[in-house]
């Protein structure tokens, strides 16, 4: 074996091996459980965000319903898939046969292709849907890469002139080592699996010990199951930070005194936390899909529409958290939302009177109102409030303050 081919089977393998071992973080970062130097590599200096932990939040982070495992981690996938190709390269280093050598090179090429292919597929879902890049996850794409190159680089140098091509060449390495390829990657899956699992009970044990109430564990746990669903935030009132950590969405009502608890509660969770948590407020008016919006003169039974019309054009005007407590505290004492009603609350919060009525007015403004609503049901709501954090529903019996402060404490450490 030429000095060259040795070198970069030596590259190879200690490639291969940075991958699993970025591998195996991202399985840590998954479950909840990884070091303070990964978290470090993962949190941006800037925002404060933890990327890694967006990304492993998402719906695209793992194989969920998988009977008897529960779900797997993608990053399990790459762990076996970084040990197979170091194995791969460790065998023809030991067996210095230069047939092995070349179907190794041109293995390790095709394989490598198509995880980069794979690679390209999750960063656009990183980029364009998750909105969040995991520095991790990237620097697993560049040992992806650098892989591809090493294997071609080896595979052009280890070539038999007019021989076969590298296609042809990875097929007859598949074949001539069938029963220890299938063997070695049976067991690295295997190894990836087993790694998930202990990373999850570590955080169960973690969890057991950080959450000593038994409704917080439950939630927490939830919470991990469960995979979150996509909600449009474009154009809806929200408070706190773009770039929190914790994005709680609440669909609620103006005449619903749960649905005024449930905002007090999640207030108080963002004072606690003003740079981790913003809270994305939605319209589920109960009283109907609010046509009677479009008759522009006071109805009683659509109450609950005209509020929600009168809060988007508070949040437009910059006014939206007196506008809100406003129309709760009218509630509170009974007094009806109608046009007149609403007015009268701009007028004491000093909102611009003609821009005001512009706005509750405008056909615009009653379509975002359908809007949540169409999404509301969509997402199968039936009654208010409904809370979803980072996409994930919280049932209503797990909205009581000590509970979600117990999940708080688990998002935002």
């Amino acid at each position: 074996m030429k000095r060259a081919h040795r070198v970069l089977l030596v590259l190879l393998v200690v490639f291969a091996l940075a991958g699993m071992a970025l591998s195996f973080a991202l399985i840590q970062e998954f479950y909840g459980v990884a070091s303070g130097a990964v978290k470090s590599v993962c949190t941006s200096s800037h925002t404060g965000v933890n990327s890694c932990r967006t990304v492993a939040e998402s719906a695209y982070s793992a194989l969920r319903g998988i009977p008897i495992i529960g779900e797997i981690p993608v990053a399990a996938a790459g762990f076996a898939f970084y040990g197979f190709m170091a194995a791969l390269f460790l065998r023809s280093l030991f067996s210095g046969d230069v047939i092995r050598l070349r179907g190794s090179f041109a293995l390790g090429a095709v394989l490598s292709l198509t995880a980069v292919a794979g690679n390209l597929v999750l960063l656009y879902l990183s980029v364009a849907v998750i909105r969040a890049v995991c520095p991790l996850c990237s620097y697993t794409y560049i040992a992806n890469a650098i892989l591809l190159m090493l294997s071609l680089a080896g595979w052009f140098s280890a070539r038999e002139r007019g021989g076969d091509g590298i296609a042809a060449t990875a097929i007859a390495s598949v074949r001539t080592g069938l029963v220890p390829y299938a063997v070695t990657a049976l067991v690295l899956l295997t190894a990836g699996i087993a790694s998930a699992q202990l990373s999850k009970r570590a955080f169960d044990a973690r969890l057991s010990e950080s959450a000593t109430d038994e409704q917080v564990r439950a939630l927490i746990s939830l919470y991990r199951s469960t995979a979150p669903v996509a909600i449009d935030l474009d154009g809806s009132p929200r408070l706190g930070p773009a770039n929190a950590t914790v994005r709680i969405v609440i669909y609620m009502d103006f005449t619903c005194d749960h649905c005024r608890d449930a905002g007090n509660t999640l207030s108080d969770l963002r004072e606690r936390w003003p740079d981790k948590i913003t809270i994305i407020y939605k319209n589920y008016p109960l009283d109907g899909p609010c046509t009677k919006l479009d008759r522009g003169r006071d109805d009683n039974s659509a109450g609950a529409c005209i509020a929600a019309v009168a809060s988007l054009c508070s949040w437009r005007l910059g006014k939206y958290p007196d506008v809100y407590r406003a129309l709760y505290d009218n509630s509170e004492r009974g007094v009806k939302h109608t046009q007149t009603s609403v007015r009268e609350i701009a007028r004491r919060c000093g909102l611009a009177q003609a821009t005001f009525e512009s706005c509750i007015q405008s056909k615009e403004t009653a379509d975002i109102v359908a809007r949540d609503v169409a999404e509301g049901d969509r997402l199968g709501i039936d009654g208010t409030p409904r809370v979803y954090i980072n996409g994930r529903l919280v049932p209503n019996d797990h909205l009581g303050a000590p509970v979600l402060s117990g999940l708080m404490n688990y998002l935002t450490n």
